[in-house]
């Protein structure tokens, strides 16, 4: 079986043809794929927005919660059967390389109540 020339000429128009067909596929996804890369993009900021309101909003629960019993414990300083002369809101102690914060901290001359709020409970 021998191939004439004019029919391998014939084939390579046809590959020719094909390739063009392929590169303006390949451009066209190209494209494509540039535009959904901008799209995810503007999600992901679109994304982090929300996250940082959501935390805005539970860093603000946290802060109404502190607030709400720093005032219920001020008002009647008492926890438990022991009474408190003071009261201090959001106390930082640092020990050495140890740093502590504490939501609310209640004094007399023989105790120390210490108060850790949680806006959220866990199990």
């Amino acid at each position: 079986m021998s191939i004439q020339a004019d029919e391998i000429w014939a084939i390579l128009r046809e590959n020719s043809l094909k390739m063009g067909e392929l590169q303006q596929s390949q451009k066209h996804t190209d494209e494509q794929i540039n535009r959904l890369e901008k799209q995810v993009e503007k999600m992901a900021r679109k994304i982090d927005h929300v996250g940082d309101i959501v935390d805005g909003v539970s860093k603000n629960q946290g802060a109404v919660t502190e607030e709400f019993f720093y005032n219920s414990l001020a008002e009647d300083n008492h926890l438990g059967a022991i009474h408190f002369d003071g009261i201090a809101p959001n106390m930082s102690m640092r020990l050495g390389r140890l740093e502590e914060e504490y939501d609310i901290v209640m004094t007399n001359g023989n105790a120390i109540g210490i108060v850790e709020v949680k806006y959220k409970a866990r199990a």
